[in-house]
């Protein structure tokens, strides 16, 4: 470690210090993290450069050393003395040595590769279509692995399983009570992808809540061997109850209900259309694949049917089979509206099919609990498509494209005039119908995203001051989300950080846990950049979850406590047995010989901290997969 320092004064001392402090600083990291345990010594990659020149000043003192020996040395001007033809040959040497092992090394990584950048591009893609699929307005939060193609081609809020740019999985790891707290409680990812050694490494699949809540969709990729391992949050797919009112409510035969259609903002002829509908079923418990159902949602006027649309309940990914009782499909779709369909107003219509294609009609008489807004063929009522069809009447009106364009733009300057007058649950929703009017267009919701923005931060800025509390924390975390560079948010959220990390360290002080961990957490979340409160939220969270080092040291020690008495007891148990077959005596209820932790006491039974299959592996993941 010394010789560096020796070598002050010498020719390039100053790189070769630098480049050797580089590298020592790159192996601490290394093993303060415990040690590296990707493919490809990844965490030395940054020390690559400073060791080539360590390598280089090295192979150059060999070679001088070797000339001294041999006497080969040419008399040259003392600013620089050049290799004679030996020392060429010895560098060559040197240099010709290092191939093996890095041939070697190179084989072995590219025998099972990583994912590379434009593979896990590939999966970004892939996510970007289930957001858009979803119609999912708020940020999209993942969880992954493979940071760095992810945080240079998405826009994600990341999780890291990893902890490599996940602050609380870094500090806490695979704990089963943070995992159930951070994931299924505070963060709740809208897509996780979790499969293969990440998925046996950190436990989440043996998690109650992972089972209860998400679904797992088609993988991507080849089609022989698609990459699999996607889940979504269910509720993304079925929720508690339809969202917008009992108005157009239908039952149909098999204990079907059919919800909507809700369609918020006008589409223009050719273009597209966002519309929502919903099913559920009264026989979700007791449904099997052979009871789903297909629904089809048509367009007619009095001239007839103008188009139909394949409206997949579940998406095709959670089936109606799967649903369970008071779980309500809200499908969210945008479907192209024909060029034959003119600027007008059209009745929309539901038809239900069965799994033999036959139609599920709606329920007639006192069973039939229409709602309002909703016919069915009978009496007097011609079917517009099918005499099992359910109709909606004047629930779509189709506009022009120059009238479309013109109700977006009054919808987009009636949310920036409702962000000036300080009404930000209006001046979203106004934003939404602007964006709702042009479903897909992901060009235009950009550009004027960059106006409606700020906006709508600096509204929830300057709503803050009218709250106090979480209330408070509540309104600036929202105008972060919109745009964490805002003069009005920045110059709010920072003094409050500043006060919630004051009143955390104080919670800290006095080991108030809970108080401590709100406190920090409320103080990042307000303003991220605060890095120690960062740091003293995953402290606090670990004293509240009893997964700090004491405690875990604690139940270390009462663990072998039991385990060494459990042994004790088989012990004792031989001896008798011992004895007994000396004296002739077969002693009775002794504990038999291979007694092990199910003859525990009943406070050993069933813990749920230590799953079987929850332990890491004894070789740590390498790389994504």
């Amino acid at each position: 470690m010394l010789l560096p320092v020796l070598g002050l004064g010498v020719r390039g001392w100053q790189l070769r210090l630098m480049s050797f402090l580089f590298c020592v600083a790159v192996m601490f990291f290394a093993i303060y993290v415990q040690w590296d345990w990707m493919k490809g010594f990844r965490w030395y990659a940054t020390a690559v450069v400073p060791a080539s020149f360590l390598f280089a000043f090295g192979v150059d003192g060999f070679v001088r050393f070797v000339e001294e020996m041999f006497g080969t040395r040419e008399a040259e001007p003392a600013r620089w003395r050049g290799w004679s033809r030996l020392g060429i040959g010895v560098a060559v040497l040197l240099v010709l040595l290092q191939v093996p092992g890095n041939v070697a090394m190179t084989v072995k990584v590219a025998s099972g590769p990583d994912a590379s950048p434009q593979q896990v591009r590939q999966r970004v893609n892939y996510v970007d279509g289930l957001r858009d699929r979803l119609h999912v307005l708020e940020p999209w939060v993942d969880l992954d692995v493979d940071q760095g193609a992810h945080l240079w081609w998405s826009d994600f809020d990341m999780m890291d399983i990893a902890g490599l740019v996940d602050v609380p999985f870094a500090h806490n790891k695979f704990e089963r009570a943070f995992v159930r707290e951070y994931l299924f409680q505070e963060r709740r990812p809208d897509y996780a992808h979790v499969h293969d050694a990440w998925a046996r490494t950190s436990g989440i699949p043996t998690h109650p809540e992972w089972r209860r809540d998400y679904v797992e969709v088609p993988g991507y990729g080849s089609s022989t061997k698609p990459h699999v391992g996607n889940h979504i949050r269910r509720d993304l797919v079925v929720q508690g109850e339809w969202p917008h009112g009992e108005a157009r409510r239908a039952m149909l035969e098999g204990g079907i209900v059919a919800w909507g259609p809700w369609v918020p903002s006008e589409p223009a002829t050719g273009r597209k259309v966002y519309v929502e509908v919903g099913f559920s079923s009264t026989h979700a418990a007791k449904q099997a694949a052979a009871d789903d159902f297909r629904a089809l949602l048509f367009a007619a006027d009095a001239d007839g049917v103008k188009a139909v649309w394949d409206i997949p309940p579940g998406y095709d990914w959670l089936p109606p089979n799967k649903w369970r009782p008071a779980e309500v499909f809200v499908g969210k779709f945008d479907l192209p509206v024909p060029d034959t369909m003119a600027p007008g107003t059209y009745d929309l219509g539901l038809l239900v099919l069965g799994p033999d294609g036959a139609p599920r009609a709606p329920l007639t008489g006192e069973d039939a609990e229409l709602g309002l807004g909703v016919t069915v063929p009978g009496e007097g009522v011609p079917p517009r498509y099918s005499p099992a069809e359910v109709v909606y009447p004047q629930a779509l009106t189709v506009l022009s494209v120059e009238d479309r364009a013109q109700a977006a733009i009054a919808d987009r300057e009636a949310a920036l005039a409702e962000a000036k007058a300080v009404r930000c649950d209006e001046a979203e929703d106004s934003w939404w119908h602007a964006v709702w009017h042009r479903p897909g267009e992901a060009d235009w919701r950009r550009q004027h995203e960059r106006a409606i923005a700020p906006a709508l931060a600096d509204c929830w800025a300057r709503a803050s001051d009218e709250v106090e509390g979480e209330e408070r924390v509540a309104r600036l975390v929202r105008a972060h989300r919109w745009d964490h560079w805002s003069d009005a948010y920045a110059e709010r959220a920072r003094p409050l950080s500043d006060t919630l990390y004051t009143e955390g360290e104080a919670a800290r002080a006095e080991a108030r846990w809970d108080d401590a961990y709100r406190l920090f957490s409320d103080a990042v979340a307000v303003w991220p950049p605060n890095a120690w409160a960062r740091h003293y939220a995953e402290e606090a969270r670990a004293f509240r979850l009893g997964i700090d080092p004491a405690s875990k040291a604690k139940e270390a020690a009462e663990q072998a406590e039991r385990a060494a008495a459990r042994k004790a007891k088989v012990e004792a148990a031989k001896q008798k047995r011992a004895l007994a077959a000396e004296e002739g005596v077969e002693e009775e209820g002794t504990v038999p010989e291979d007694a092990g932790p199910e003859d525990a006491g009943p406070e050993d039974a069933g813990r749920e901290d230590a799953p079987e299959d929850d332990a890491p592996e004894d070789d740590a993941p390498e790389g994504a997969e």
